[in-house]
C-alpha cells in the first residue's frame, strides 16, 4: 500500500519540480517562454486570458496502449479489480494470433476437400502452390482463399511450437510475395504426423486454438466460477469447424481504438491536461463481453488429408467404411471380364485418374445414410445427386457407360478390378529399387517364397477361401498399390500386420478366415514384390500343368477367336509388314492362299 501511494504521488511531485524550476528561470529572465504556457507550467491571465479554456493532449497522435499498460500495473490490486484486462494485457501479443486462425483453417479445409484421396504424395511434394493458383477450373477460388491465408500467415507472431512430441520453429525465410512460388503444396496439406511436410501447419493450428482455450478457461474459473461444470467443455467446437464468430479478435489496435473512442477522458485541471484518465471499468466490461460468448476449441482431433493410393491409415479405412454403409456384392464373371477388357484398353493416365476418382467417391459414400441408398442407385446417379463438385472426376464415373451405370453394390469389386489393372499396366513398371529382386540372393528369394506359401495357401488348416493362390496374388498387388506407393512407409514392418487388415482383402474373406493363418515376422513388407513374383510364377506353372491338349478343330476355333482380338489383329499387321511384300511398291494386292480357294482377301 505504501508503494502504491508513493507511485501515485510521483506525477504530482514531478509537476511541482517543473513549476519550481520554471519560476526560478522566469525570475532570471523576467519573462516566461511560450513553451511554458504550452506545457501549462506558467500562467498570465492578462496576456493569455483564454488559455485556461484550452487543453493540450497527444492521445490522438500517439498510441496510448503502452501508457495504458503501465498505468494498469500501478493500480493497487489491479489483477483483482480488473482480472480480465490484466490477464490479457500480460500476453496481448500472443493472444493477437487468435484472430488469424479462421482464414488459415478456411484455406486448408478447401485444399483437403479438393485433394483428399486425389493427389499423390510425390506430386504434392514436387508441385508449388503457385501452380494451383493459375491452373484448374477453381483457381480463382483457391487464389482468393490463399490471399486470406498468406495475409494471416505472415502476421502470426509465434516462435517455438510443438505438435505432440515433435518440436518445430515458426520461421519465415521467404518474403510474402515469394511464398507461393517457392513453397510446395504438401506444406499446406494437413497430413498425418508421420509426414513432416505439414507439421508446422498442424502445430500452428493447435497452438492458436490452445491460446483461445487459455482465455476461456480463465474466464470460467475467475469470473463465472463454473470450472466444475462440464457444459462449456461439451460445447467445444472442432478447430476445423470454426466460424468467424467463434474466435477472439483482439490486439493492441483494438484496445487502442476502444481507449480513444470511449475509454478515456482528459484531466481539465490546469497543468494536468496531459494526464489521461482511463476508464478501466469500460475496458474490463468490453473484454468480458467479448470473451463470454467464446467457445472452447477442440484441438485434439484434426481431420487430415489422405494421399492417393494410401488407404492404409491406422484409424480409418475408406473400403471398410463403404462396406458398412452399402452391402457389397461381386460382379458376375462375364460382366467383370467385359469391364476388364475395357479398362485394359484405356490409356495409363486414364486408369490412374479413374482409380483416384473412385477414391473421391468413397469419401462421400463413407458418410451416406443407409436410408439414402437403394438397389437401383448407380455410380453416376450418386455423383449427380450427392457430390457437389464433380468437375475433376473421370468421365467413366460421370457419364460413360458401362462404368457410370455400375450399381453401388458392385463399386468395391469394380475398384479392385481397376486397381489390379493399374498395377499390371502401370505401377509394375515403376517398382522401387529397394523392393526389387536384385537386392536378394536367389536362395533367399526361394526360401522366402517357400516359407510364405507354407504359412498361407498351402497350409492344411487354412480357411477354404484362402486356399486359392489368386487370393494371395490379389492382396499382394493391393499392398503394392495402397501401401508401398507411399514414400514414407516403413519397409521393416512385418507383412503380417497388413495381411490382418480386412480392407485389403476382397469381400468374401472375413475376419475368421484371416485368423486361420499367421506369417512370421521374418517376412517383411519389403518382401512383397518378391512374394508376388514367386506366386505369379507358381500360378502360371500350375496353369500350364493343368492345361489339357486340344484337338485340331478346337485349335482352329481358338485361332478364329484370336483374330477377333484387336491385339492379335495388330500382331498380324506387324507380321505382314515384316515379310518381303513390305518392300514392294505401294499398290493394292490380292493375296490368294490357293488357286482352288474361292474367297479372296483384299489388302
Amino acid at each position: 500500500q505504501f508503494l502504491h501511494n508513493h507511485i501515485e504521488s510521483i506525477a504530482n511531485e514531478i509537476n511541482q519540480y517543473k513549476i519550481a524550476y520554471n519560476e526560478y528561470i522566469r525570475q532570471q529572465n523576467q519573462e516566461a517562454s511560450f513553451e511554458d504556457f504550452f506545457d501549462e507550467i506558467s500562467q498570465d491571465e492578462n496576456k493569455y486570458p483564454l488559455l485556461n479554456f484550452f487543453n493540450v493532449t497527444n492521445i490522438y497522435t500517439s498510441n496510448p496502449i503502452d501508457e495504458f499498460r503501465i498505468r494498469l500495473q500501478t493500480i493497487p490490486y489491479g489483477d483483482k479489480i480488473y482480472p480480465i484486462t490484466t490477464f490479457l494485457m500480460k500476453r496481448l501479443s500472443d493472444y493477437a494470433n487468435i484472430q488469424y486462425l479462421y482464414p488459415i483453417v478456411t484455406f486448408t479445409n478447401y485444399l483437403i476437400e479438393k485433394f483428399n484421396h486425389r493427389i499423390k504424395r510425390n506430386d504434392a511434394s514436387e508441385t508449388t502452390i503457385s501452380y494451383y493458383l493459375t491452373h484448374g477450373s477453381d483457381c480463382e477460388t483457391i487464389a482468393q482463399l490463399y490471399d486470406g491465408f498468406i495475409q494471416a500467415w505472415y502476421k502470426l507472431n509465434l516462435n517455438e511450437l510443438q505438435y505432440g512430441c515433435q518440436p518445430t520453429k515458426f520461421e519465415l525465410p521467404l518474403s510474402q510475395e515469394d511464398f507461393a512460388t517457392n513453397t510446395k503444396l504438401a506444406m499446406v496439406l494437413l497430413n498425418t504426423t508421420k509426414d513432416e511436410s505439414s507439421i508446422l501447419l498442424a502445430a500452428c493450428l493447435r497452438t492458436i486454438g490452445q491460446l483461445q482455450n487459455e482465455i476461456v478457461h480463465f474466464f470460467h474459473n475467475k469470473i463465472v466460477n463454473d470450472a466444475d461444470n462440464n457444459r462449456y467443455h461439451q460445447n467445444a467446437i472442432p478447430i476445423q469447424s470454426i466460424r468467424p464468430e467463434h474466435i477472439l479478435r483482439l490486439d493492441a489496435d483494438v484496445i487502442s481504438t476502444k481507449l480513444i473512442t470511449d475509454g478515456f477522458t482528459i484531466s481539465y485541471q490546469y497543468g494536468k491536461s496531459r494526464d489521461i484518465i482511463y476508464d478501466y471499468e469500460e475496458i474490463e466490461i468490453t473484454l468480458r463481453n467479448m470473451i463470454s460468448c467464446l467457445p472452447l476449441i477442440d484441438t485434439e482431433k484434426l481431420r487430415f488429408l489422405n494421399y492417393q493410393f494410401e488407404l492404409y491409415s491406422e484409424n480409418t479405412s475408406l473400403i471398410n467404411d463403404v462396406r458398412t454403409r452399402i452391402k457389397q456384392e461381386s460382379l458376375k464373371q462375364n460382366e467383370k471380364a467385359k469391364l476388364k477388357n475395357l479398362v485394359n484398353g484405356m490409356q495409363n493416365d486414364d486408369i490412374l485418374h479413374y482409380l483416384g476418382s473412385l477414391d473421391y467417391v468413397f469419401t462421400y459414400l463413407r458418410n451416406i445414410d443407409s436410408e439414402t441408398t437403394n438397389d437401383s442407385l448407380t455410380i453416376q446417379s450418386f455423383v449427380e445427386n450427392y457430390i457437389r463438385s464433380s468437375v475433376c472426376l473421370n468421365d467413366n464415373v460421370l457419364q460413360r457407360p458401362p462404368f457410370a451405370t455400375v450399381n453401388l453394390k458392385y463399386i468395391i469389386d469394380l475398384y479392385e478390378l481397376i486397381e489390379e489393372t493399374a498395377f499390371d499396366k502401370v505401377l509394375r513398371h515403376y517398382i522401387k529399387q529397394n523392393l526389387t529382386e536384385e537386392l536378394f540372393a536367389i536362395e533367399q528369394r526361394q526360401s522366402l517364397i517357400r516359407k510364405f506359401s507354407d504359412m498361407t495357401f498351402k497350409k492344411e488348416t487354412i480357411a477354404p477361401s484362402l486356399k486359392n493362390i489368386n487370393s494371395w496374388i490379389g492382396i499382394l498387388k493391393r499392398l503394392m498399390v495402397r501401401v508401398l506407393s507411399n514414400v514414407n512407409v516403413s519397409l521393416d514392418a512385418p507383412i503380417q500386420i497388413y495381411l490382418e487388415r480386412t480392407d485389403l482383402w476382397t469381400g468374401n474373406i472375413i475376419e475368421s478366415d484371416i485368423q486361420t493363418f499367421e506369417v512370421k515376422d521374418e517376412i517383411l513388407l519389403q518382401h512383397t514384390y518378391i512374394l508376388l513374383k514367386g506366386l505369379e510364377y507358381e500360378r502360371d506353372k500350375l496353369s500350364l500343368t493343368n492345361t489339357k491338349p486340344i484337338d485340331i478343330e478346337q485349335q482352329s476355333t481358338l485361332q478364329k477367336n484370336l483374330l477377333q482380338n484387336s491385339e492379335t489383329q495388330l500382331l498380324k499387321v506387324k507380321t505382314w509388314h515384316n515379310d518381303s511384300i513390305s518392300n514392294a511398291s505401294m499398290m493394292s494386292r490380292v493375296i490368294k492362299s490357293d488357286k482352288t480357294t474361292i474367297k479372296k482377301m483384299r489388302v
